[in-house]
This record gives C-alpha cells, sequence and structure tokens, in this order.
C-alpha cells in the first residue's frame, strides 16, 4: 500500500477531525525490543503515536485494517497485540497502566477498522428487516403458524473470524473473560409469542365446545 507522508502528518493533525481515543501507551521497540512511553492518537482507521503530546508530527502511524487485536503473552503486564498476517507483516506490543485501559484500547483500536463496520452494518440492517417482518406480521393480526404462513427459513449463523478475540488464557494477571450477550432473533421472538397465542387459542376452542354442548343440551330438554 502506497501512503502519503504529507496526508497521514495533515490528518494527524486536523483539528476538525473527531479523535476516538487518546492516551499514553507503553510501546515495545522493533529493533531494541525494550518498551518506549508513546502518546496515542486513534483517528478513525489510522492510530498516530508521538514521542512527546505536545508533538506536531508523529512518530509513526498504524493503519488497522486487515489486523488481529488479542492479548499479548509477553511479561510486560496489560500488553495486547496488533497483528497483521501476511509474510512479512509485523506485530506491534502495547501496554496499557491497568486492566480497564487495555480493554479498552483493544475495544477502540477493533471498532476501528473498515471490515468490522461492514460487519456491524450487516448485522444491523438484518436486524432491522427481522423487526420490520415481525412488526408487518402483527398489523395483519397473523401468526405464521396457526394461520398457515410459511415461516421464513432459518439462515444458519456465519462462521467468521471475531478480531477482538479476548481468549481466555491463564495468564498472571488472570484477565476476566467478556459475557457474550446472545442477540435475539426474529425466530426466537416468534416462538416466545407463538406459544401464548396457541396457548389462549386452545382456551377459546375449549369454551367454545363447552357453550356448544350447553346449547345442545337445551335444546334437547326444550324437545323433551
Amino acid at each position: 500500500m502506497k501512503v502519503n507522508e504529507k496526508n497521514l502528518i495533515a490528518i494527524a493533525n486536523a483539528s476538525n477531525l473527531v479523535i476516538d481515543k487518546e492516551g499514553w501507551l507503553n510501546k515495545k521497540g522493533e529493533s531494541n525490543k525494550g518498551f518506549q512511553k508513546r502518546w496515542f492518537v486513534l483517528k478513525g482507521n489510522l492510530l498516530y503515536y508521538f514521542e512527546k503530546k505536545t508533538d506536531r508530527e508523529p512518530a509513526g502511524v498504524v493503519i488497522v485494517e486487515g489486523c488481529t487485536v488479542e492479548l499479548s503473552e509477553e511479561d510486560e503486564a496489560y500488553s495486547f497485540n496488533i497483528t497483521f498476517h501476511g509474510p512479512g507483516d509485523r506485530t506491534f506490543v502495547l501496554s496499557a497502566e491497568n486492566q480497564e485501559l487495555m480493554e479498552e484500547w483493544m475495544k477502540a483500536v477493533t471498532c476501528a477498522s473498515y471490515d468490522y463496520m461492514k460487519v456491524m452494518v450487516t448485522e444491523l440492517q438484518k436486524q432491522v428487516d427481522e423487526l420490520t417482518e415481525l412488526d408487518r406480521l402483527h398489523k395483519l393480526g397473523l401468526n405464521s403458524v396457526t394461520d398457515g404462513l410459511a415461516v421464513p427459513p432459518v439462515v444458519p449463523a456465519r462462521q467468521r473470524h471475531n478480531p477482538f478475540n479476548l481468549i481466555e488464557r491463564e495468564t498472571s494477571s488472570n484477565v476476566a473473560t467478556r459475557k457474550v450477550i446472545k442477540k435475539q432473533n426474529f425466530t426466537s421472538i416468534h416462538n416466545e409469542y407463538g406459544k401464548q397465542i396457541n396457548k389462549d387459542r386452545d382456551v377459546w376452542k375449549r369454551e367454545k365446545r363447552a357453550n356448544l354442548t350447553s346449547v345442545i343440551k337445551e335444546d334437547v330438554l326444550i324437545t323433551l
């Protein structure tokens, strides 16, 4: 990839661009392998780092595309990796002051990539489509099971790589694993409301049968 150095510097100094996250991190050197304190600024998918907070020109920039963010096995506490995949690609090793800051930076860098944004847009569009269909059925007063409508096919979940993979490891820092909140899809919502509808329908049928039996008995008595 060809990168225009002047444009990158201009973006780093542009005051009209939103800063997604900034702060101090320790960065492992590529040659001396030691950790140096650097001021990091995340703008979009560009992660700049400066030797000093007041510097105008960045010491370097990491374009966070085609990479994964994961916990590091370095001895440095609260460290994580930004790993690029492919021949000759390097791994940036960074560390924060505490657990909370480390997790915040890992999440911010992961969410900054264009690929991540595409996945989020696709998932949000899918949820909008499901809710729109559910709303349409409710307005029509229909139930896809009781009224003989075809149930939409269940699409199997796509197996994709999660770039923010906080793998549970046995580390000295005893990193807490994240809780994954399961999204309620159209099928589960349909099943939940469908059970209640079927239950109410059964009650109505029983009452109708009881009323019909009562009417028949009255007719027989009148006839006699």
